[in-house]
């Protein structure tokens, strides 16, 4: 019935996962009786719906803006066949249980001539000759394309078989233009015949994979057989395993009952197929544990005088500093042990406490590492990863005694009150609880390695520029050692001593191109440095060598007063 100007109404049968083009024929299923007589009454819109799953009551929302005009040609029990007649726009859409609505006529526009048309229909035949070649069945699909004249019948027919979602079929029926509706049908087509081609290649490829693998199991089978009839005994199996992991394995310092677990594990990987899954993960494994120091290491008695004589070359000023380090080294002498401890350098940022940590290793003569925590959230950063998780790896701890190589390293734990708090991925400061105790650390437990690893002979140095954020727990494991800020005079003789010297090197420049004098480093100190530290006053110096490097290639020898500080730094 017509309602305004080329406006109807009809009432609307919600179609999903069909495409709907005019012209073509489509199978209705399932139909009640009341739906069958309400659409035989006159013509009605089949629109697409957005959902694939049917409801009891519809929603103007529930369904597309665009449909097509179809009637009923016949009717058998609850099923019904259907013709498709011209492309509609949904001008409004009333809901319900039966739905209805209001539409305006939107004839296709016809932009192909006879001879495109025919151009086009060749192509996609074509196209689905060479897919169906590659497909089970694909072949009656073929001959079936062929008989049709008709590219939206085509369109349709071929649109059943192919993995269309509900957008991609609702734009071939949103399309006006007849010619830019089978350019992207034919887009389909070719993403289609791609898709096919990926998925034939990961087949032969694992298909290819997995002859391999029974291959080698029927090889191990008979290689095996071959053992146990030449009588072999597990004594000389076992000489044929030594001479690979289970040889490095018995050769190592690890402990018997570590050893025993690494023997297991290297028998499991005997067993294994060179292509099993399990294979690289066991290798990696092993050699993981093989490259850990594990042999305790004799006892050193630090030398106190060298200590104090290294302490006092690389810092300047720090004397109750470095008093409580000398101390903390002579109880350790006295102790006639390695047995690490826990210190806690804390200070204002760039006080040299990370360079303290260094200078104690020099000192005691054994190997330096440092260790990160700023910023580490997820406890497997310090414990490590399960070996049952893909990619999985060992705690940041032992990675760091791997690249020390000897099982008594100095350990700096930097920004240790940048620790982030416990959440879902577990603390990672209750993790360094175990870590430091000195009453559990010697059978530190890692979740790749699963067996106790011993770190009391680690001498550990945390350092942090605030004691707040510290768990309490966290920090009465280690023994706190302020390190005060720097006094004006201190960072004259450091700047002097260490940071100009150092700032020359860095920037390839001679002692003698480039001369600041005490004057102007006096000046740098008072008013371009307002920090505790000397990262600030080492930048300052550093602008400085950059600004001058020219004029050194030109005059070769360039000396810096405090007059011209201004120049070079800018205003104060």
């Amino acid at each position: 019935m017509e309602i305004e100007n080329k406006s109807y109404s009809a009432p609307v049968l919600p179609v999903p996962g069909t495409l709907l083009l005019p012209g073509t024929t489509i199978r209705l299923k399932d139909l009640s009786r009341t739906d069958i007589h309400r659409l035989q009454e006159d013509l009605f819109v089949a629109v697409p719906v957005r959902s694939e799953s049917g409801r009891d009551t519809w929603k103007d929302t529930d369904f597309y803006n665009y449909g097509v005009t179809c009637m009923i040609t016949s009717v058998e029990d609850s099923d019904a066949t259907a013709v498709t007649l011209q492309r509609v726009q949904i001008v409004q859409m009333i809901g319900g249980r039966f739905p209805a609505a209001v539409y305006e006529l939107a004839a296709d526009q016809e932009d192909l001539d006879d001879r495109a048309v025919q151009d086009m229909l060749g192509y996609i035949r074509n196209l689905v000759k060479e897919i169906s070649s590659r497909i089970r069945g694909g072949e009656r699909i073929a001959r079936i394309a062929e008989g049709y004249s008709d590219i939206n019948q085509l369109i349709t027919y071929l649109a059943q078989y192919m993995p269309l979602s509900a957008q991609e079929r609702f734009e071939l029926l949103e399309m006006d233009s007849v010619k830019e509706r089978c350019l992207h049908f034919i887009d389909l087509l070719l993403r289609q015949k791609e898709m096919i081609s990926l998925n034939l290649e990961m087949q032969e490829k694992l298909s290819g994979e997995a002859s391999k693998y029974y291959k080698e199991q029927a090889l191990r089978r008979q290689i095996q057989a071959l053992k146990e009839e030449l009588e072999e005994t597990t004594g000389e199996a076992d000489g044929d395993r030594d001479d690979s992991f289970g040889a490095r394995i018995m050769a190592s310092d690890m402990p018997e009952e570590i050893q025993e677990a690494m023997l297991e594990e290297a028998r499991k990987l005997e067993n294994q197929s060179q292509a099993g899954p399990e294979t690289d993960n066991i290798r990696t494994y092993l050699e993981f544990a093989l490259s850990l120091p594990w042999k305790k290491e004799p006892v050193q008695e630090a030398d106190l005088d060298r200590a104090r004589e290294i302490l006092n070359s690389r810092h300047y000023g720090m004397d109750k500093v470095k008093e409580r380090i000398v101390q903390h080294l002579a109880v350790m002498r006295l102790r006639k042990t390695n047995k690490g401890s826990a210190l806690l350098l804390v200070g204002p940022p760039g006080t040299g406490k990370t360079s303290l940590g260094k200078s104690i290793a020099e000192a005691l003569d054994r190997p330096y590492v440092r260790m990160s925590l700023g910023g580490v959230r997820d406890e497997s950063e310090i414990r490590g990863h399960r070996r049952t998780y893909v990619g999985s790896m060992a705690g940041r701890v032992l990675q760091s005694m791997k690249k020390a190589g000897q099982t008594n390293p100095v350990m700096i734990l930097d920004e240790v009150d940048k620790l982030m708090q416990g959440g879902f991925s577990g603390d990672p400061a209750a993790a360094m609880l175990e870590v430091l105790d000195p009453e559990q650390n010697d059978t530190f437990s890692d979740h790749y390695l699963d067996q106790p690893y011993d770190l009391s002979d680690v001498f550990f140095i945390a350092t942090a520029n605030s004691l707040d954020t510290i768990p309490g727990p966290l920090l009465d494991r280690m023994e706190v050692i302020e390190v005060p800020s720097y006094t004006g005079e201190e960072k004259f003789h450091i700047a002097h001593d260490h940071l100009i010297p150092e700032v020359l090197r860095d920037h390839g420049i001679e002692k003698d191109q480039l001369v600041i004098t005490d004057a102007a480093i006096e000046t740098l100190v008072d008013n371009y440095t307002m920090e505790a530290g000397c990262r600030g006053l080492k930048k300052r110096i550093a602008t400085i060598a950059r600004h001058e490097s020219e004029k050194i290639l030109k005059d070769g020898r360039v000396t810096v007063e405090a007059a011209n500080l201004e120049e070079i730094l800018g205003p104060v």
